[in-house]
C-alpha cells in the first residue's frame, strides 16, 4: 500500500542527467551489524546503473565501529567514513552526512537492518517518479502499548503539519538534493524530517515496508528522556513549520506590534476617560488604582511595539545570514544553460 500526503507528483518530460545516489547511514554502536549493512547496500546499489556514495557517520561510538568502517573504507571507493569527535545524536549525524552529500538523490538509511537494502530502489524509483520526500511505513513492527503511543504521536503531528503519514521513525527515508538543501536540522529534528520538508513541497508519499527484527545488539539511539526531548522539539517545530509557511503573518513586527497595540489601546483609552472625569468633573485619581493600572498598561504596550521592531530588525538579519530561500524552484523551462545566461 501507498499513501500520499498532498499533491499527486506529475510527470514531466525532461532529459535526466547522469546522477548521483547520497545514502546516509547513521552509526552508533553498531560493530556488530555495519559490516552486513553496507554489503547489502552494496549489492543492492552496484545491480542498478547510478552513480552512487555511500556516507557512514560515526556517531561517537564507544565500540569497534570505526575500526569496522575504516577497514571496510580502504576496499571500497564509494564508501566515504565520517567520525564525529563524540556522540552528538542521531539528528546531527544525519546533518553531518548531508553536508557532504554530492548526490541528486538523498538517502536515509538505518544501520540496523531493520528494514532490507531491497527496499532501497523503491525510494530511488518514487523520487523519479517526481515526489520530493519519500517516507517508509514500517508493518508488523509493534503490537500492545509502544504501537498505541506511536498513533498517537504521529496523529499530534500530523494535526500540526497537516500530512497524513503513519511512521515518522522509520529508519528508511528519500529526498531530493534540491529539497535538502533547503533544511537545517537542530535537536532530535530527525523524527520530524517529512513535516520540514513539508515548509517546501507537497509531494510527499509514504509507502509500506516489511520490518525485520535486528540480528544483533539494541538500538544504542533510544534514551529514557526520548519522550520529553521529542515534546520539546514538537513545540519548536511546530512554530517553525508554521511560521515558514506563512512567514509574513508570523513576523515579529505583526505578534508584537498587534498585541501591543491592543493593550496600549485599552490602557490609554482607560487612562483617557479617568482624566476626562478629572478635567471636567474634578474627580480624584489618587485613590483609584485603575489609573495606575492604565499608565502601566500603555507602557507595557509601547514597550511590545518597541520588542517587535526589534525583533523585525534580527530576523531581516538571520534572513540574510542563513541564505535559505523562503521558497523552492523545482523546474525552470527552458534549461539554463552557458548560452542562454549569456542573454540574460
Amino acid at each position: 500500500m501507498s499513501t500520499q500526503a498532498k499533491g499527486a507528483p506529475q510527470q514531466i518530460a525532461v532529459t535526466a542527467p547522469s546522477r548521483r545516489i547520497s545514502i546516509i547511514i547513521p552509526c552508533f554502536n553498531e560493530e556488530a551489524n555495519i559490516a552486513d549493512c553496507i554489503a547489502a547496500v552494496i549489492e543492492v546499489m552496484d545491480e542498478g546503473q547510478d552513480d552512487y556514495e555511500i556516507i557512514a557517520v560515526n556517531d561517537g561510538s564507544s565500540d569497534n565501529t570505526l575500526q569496522v568502517l575504516s577497514e571496510l573504507e580502504s576496499g571500497q571507493p564509494n564508501l566515504v567514513v565520517l567520525d564525529m569527535m563524540r556522540n552528538f545524536g542521531q539528528t546531527a549525524a544525519y546533518q553531518a552526512g548531508l553536508d557532504v552529500a554530492r548526490g541528486s538523490h538523498i538517502l536515509f538509511f538505518s544501520g540496523d537492518l531493520e528494514i532490507s537494502a531491497d527496499q532501497i530502489p523503491k525510494v530511488i524509483e518514487k523520487l523519479d517518479a517526481g515526489s520530493d520526500f519519500v517516507n517508509t511505513l514500517r508493518i508488523d513492527r509493534w503490537g500492545g502499548s509502544h504501537a498505541l503511543k506511536s498513533r498517537l504521536a504521529n496523529r499530534l503531528v500530523n494535526c500540526i503539519s497537516g500530512l497524513s503519514l503513519s511512521d515518522r521513525g522509520s529508519g528508511l527515508k528519500g529526498m531530493s538534493a534540491q529539497l535538502a538543501k533547503s533544511l537545517r536540522l537542530y535537536g532530535e529534528w530527525h523524527r520530524f524530517l517529512p513535516d520540514l520538508a513539508s515548509i517546501y513541497t507537497e509531494r510527499i508519499v509514504e509507502f509500506e515496508v516489511p520490518f525485520e527484527e535486528r540480528k544483533a545488539g539494541i538500538s544504542s539511539y533510544r534514551g529514557r528522556l526520548k519522550s520529553a526531548s521529542v515534546l520539546f522539539d514538537l513545540a519548536t517545530v511546530a512554530f517553525t513549520i508554521h511560521s515558514r509557511r506563512k512567514p509574513y503573518q508570523f513576523l515579529p513586527g505583526r505578534l508584537f506590534g498587534f498585541a501591543g497595540i491592543l493593550i496600549g489601546g485599552v490602557g490609554l483609552m482607560v487612562s483617557t476617560w479617568l482624566l476626562a472625569q478629572k478635567i471636567f468633573f474634578g474627580a480624584s485619581l489618587s485613590d483609584r488604582p485603575l489609573f495606575l493600572i492604565s499608565i502601566l498598561t500603555s507602557i507595557v504596550g509601547l514597550m511590545m511595539v518597541m520588542f517587535g521592531m526589534l525583533g523585525e530588525l534580527l530576523m531581516q538579519i538571520y534572513t540574510r545570514l542563513d541564505h535559505r530561500p523562503e521558497q523552492q524552484i523545482r523546474l525552470r523551462l527552458p534549461v539554463v544553460g552557458p548560452n542562454l545566461d549569456n542573454r540574460l
